[in-house]
């Protein structure tokens, strides 16, 4: 059980409030070009903290189900 609770607190977070604040920062002396820059980023992120939060999933159920 503690193999899971360990692999649960390495899960990863997308600040979304962050990711905001820096369209709403860099709209304006970029423009559109800055807040289209800055969206493409966010959503990297979000893909990639996504996939690294399965794979951790998949860990944590194989951890659960062998009792550690």
């Amino acid at each position: 059980m503690s193999r899971a609770i360990i692999l649960q607190m390495q899960k990863k977070k997308t600040s979304h409030i962050f990711h905001f604040l820096m369209c709403v920062i860099l709209a304006f002396p970029f423009g559109a070009v800055g807040v289209l820059g800055w969206v493409s980023v966010w959503f990297i992120c979000v893909l990639s903290n996504m996939l690294e939060n399965w794979k951790l999933d998949r860990r944590i159920e194989k951890a659960l189900a062998a009792g550690e």
